[in-house]
C-alpha cells in the first residue's frame, strides 16, 4: 500500500483513540493535525505534526528554529512551489485552511520554505512562472503561453519597464481565474503575493493603461457544443430565462438565446475541450470562472456571461495567443475570415503590450509583419529553436506551425468524426503543437489520408487554401 506522510501519521491514532480525540485538535474548520515540511534557510528542517491553530510565526521560529544563516526571516512559502510567500508581519496567521485563505494564502500539502532577508523575491516570482512553465501539459493557453510570458514579463520588470508590473498583474488575474486546472491557477500565488509583500524588490514600478473593455457582437451559427437530448432545464442567463435539455452546455444554452460567448477551441461537431478558456463564465454559488463550454446546465443556475471578471480573462487570454502569433494579417490569406482575428475583435483587444520574447515563428516573417512590431526585429535567418517549418505535403491544405493555435479541434475531428486518429498533440507546455505521428511523418495524404476528409470539403479542390467543412474549420489559418 502507498500512503503519503499524513495517512500513517494520523489514522492510527483515530483508530486507537476515536474520531472525537483528533477533531478536538485544530481550529474552526480546520481539524486534526496538520503535517509541516519545513525546509530552506532554516535551522532545524523536517516533518513535525502539530496542531492546526498554531501561528505561521510559532512553526518558522520556535519548530524550525529561525534562519540557518542566523539572518532575519524575510519570507516563507507556505503550501508548496505554488504557495504564497508570506511576509514575517503575517506571522501571527493561524495555521488554518480558512484563515490562510483570509491573508491570501494556501496551506496546500502545508510545506514551508524559510527564506532570510537576502532574498530576491523577484527572483523567486520568475521561479515560480519558469516552474508553471516547464510543467505545463500544454492544454490550456493561460498556463501554456501565460507562463512563458510571465517570466518574459519578469525579466521586463527587472530591467526597469514601468510598464510591465501591470501587465504582469493582469497576467496573473488571467492565469488564476482561466487556468484549466490548478498548476496555471495557482502560479500566480506566489508571484503576485512577492509582488505585494516585497514591493522594494520589483523597485515600485508603476505604469502602463488600461484598454478599454467591450464586447463587439459575433454571430455564428455554430453553436459551440453538441446538442442534447433530456428533460427540460430552466436557468437564467444574463438576466434572460433559458429552457434546454439536461446535459447541455452553458454555452450552447447561452447560443440558443441569441447570447454569444467567445469561443475558440470549441465547435458544436465535438465534443467540448475547454482549453482556450476564452469561454469562461461566472455562475452564482460557484468559485472560480469555469469555462462554459465543459460546464453542464443545472436546474436554477444563475449564470453571467459578460462580467467585468470574465471579460478582463478573456482579453488577457487573447493577448496570450496574438503574442505567439505573426501579426501578417493583411498578407495572410484567412485575412478578414480568420476566427482568431474575429475574436481579438470580440473581447476588445485593440493592442499588445508583451515585447520580443519566445515564438514559434520564423525570423525571415519580419518583412511581412508591421514595422511598429518590435518582436519582428531580429536578424535575418537567427535560428529560432520552436520554428517549425511549413509543411505542404497534402494537397488539400497546407500546415503551418507558426500560425497553429493548439486548439486541437483538427485532432478531435480525426479521432470523434472520422475515427482514424490520424492526428495527435505533441511536446509539452510551450512546444505542443499538431503532429502526423512520429519524427519522419508529414501531412502528405499516404500518412494523414483519413486527416484530410475531415478538413476538407466533400468535393476537393487542388488549392492549398481549400475551403473547410465548418465543423472542422482551422481557428487559425493551416
Amino acid at each position: 500500500m502507498v500512503n503519503n506522510v499524513i495517512s500513517p501519521a494520523t489514522v492510527p491514532v483515530i483508530l486507537e483513540k476515536g474520531a472525537q480525540h483528533y477533531a478536538d485538535f485544530g481550529l474552526g474548520r480546520s481539524r486534526g493535525t496538520v503535517t509541516l515540511q519545513i525546509a530552506g534557510n532554516v535551522a532545524r528542517g523536517g516533518l513535525f505534526e502539530t496542531a492546526f491553530g498554531l501561528s505561521l510565526g510559532e512553526a518558522v521560529n520556535e519548530i524550525g528554529g529561525g534562519t540557518a544563516s542566523g539572518r532575519p526571516v524575510k519570507a516563507v512559502q507556505v503550501g508548496g512551489p505554488l504557495g504564497a510567500y508570506m511576509p514575517v508581519e503575517k506571522f501571527d496567521t493561524p495555521l488554518g485552511y480558512e484563515e490562510f485563505d483570509a491573508a491570501g494564502g494556501l496551506i496546500g500539502h502545508a510545506g514551508l520554505v524559510v527564506f532570510d532577508d537576502s532574498a530576491d523575491m523577484l527572483a523567486m516570482a520568475r521561479f515560480a512562472m519558469e516552474f508553471c512553465a516547464v510543467e505545463s501539459c500544454g492544454k490550456c493557453t493561460p498556463c501554456r503561453i501565460g507562463s512563458i510570458r510571465g517570466v518574459e514579463t519578469l525579466d521586463r520588470i527587472a530591467a526597469g519597464d514601468p510598464s510591465a508590473l501591470p501587465l504582469l498583474e493582469d497576467l496573473c488575474e488571467t492565469m488564476k481565474d482561466g487556468s484549466l486546472c490548478a498548476l496555471g491557477g495557482f502560479t500566480p500565488y506566489p508571484v503576485m503575493s512577492a509582488v505585494r509583500h516585497f514591493a522594494d524588490d520589483f523597485r515600485d514600478l508603476e505604469g502602463g493603461s488600461p484598454m478599454k473593455d467591450f464586447i463587439i457582437p459575433w454571430n455564428d451559427a455554430d453553436m459551440g457544443t453538441p446538442a442534447r437530448q433530456g428533460a427540460p432545464v430552466t436557468l437564467s442567463i444574463d438576466g434572460f430565462a433559458v429552457t434546454v435539455p439536461e446535459g447541455t452546455s452553458v454555452m450552447r444554452a447561452a447560443a440558443e438565446a441569441g447570447i454569444s460567448v467567445p469561443k475558440l477551441c470549441a465547435t458544436d461537431s465535438v465534443e467540448a475541450f475547454g482549453s482556450c478558456r476564452l469561454c469562461v463564465v461566472e455562475i452564482e454559488g460557484r468559485r472560480g470562472t469555469p469555462a462554459s463550454c465543459t460546464t453542464p446546465v443545472a436546474e436554477g443556475m444563475v449564470v453571467n456571461t459578460q462580467s467585468s471578471k470574465v471579460r478582463k480573462i478573456r482579453k488577457g487570454v487573447m493577448e496570450l495567443y496574438i503574442s505567439d502569433h505573426p501579426l501578417d494579417c493583411l498578407t495572410c490569406s484567412a485575412n478578414g475570415d480568420c476566427e482568431l482575428q474575429d475574436m481579438a475583435g470580440a473581447v476588445g483587444l485593440r493592442g499588445m503590450r508583451y515585447e520580443s520574447g519566445e515564438n514559434h515563428y520564423a525570423p525571415s516573417l519580419a518583412g511581412m509583419l508591421s514595422k511598429g512590431d518590435r518582436r519582428a526585429r531580429q536578424p535575418e535567418g537567427e535560428a529560432n529553436p520552436h520554428y517549425i517549418p511549413v509543411d505542404d505535403s497534402n494537397p488539400y491544405f497546407t500546415y503551418d506551425p507558426s500560425k497553429c493555435i493548439v486548439c486541437s479541434r483538427c485532432v478531435r475531428a480525426c479521432e470523434e468524426v472520422q475515427g482514424t486518429f490520424a492526428l495527435t498533440i505533441e511536446g509539452r507546455g510551450f512546444d505542443s503543437r499538431v503532429s502526423a505521428g512520429g519524427p519522419l511523418d508529414n501531412f502528405r495524404p499516404r500518412t494523414a489520408s483519413a486527416a484530410a476528409p475531415a478538413c476538407r470539403p466533400a468535393r476537393p479542390r487542388r488549392c492549398k487554401k481549400s475551403r473547410w467543412p465548418r465543423w472542422a474549420r482551422p481557428t487559425a489559418r493551416w
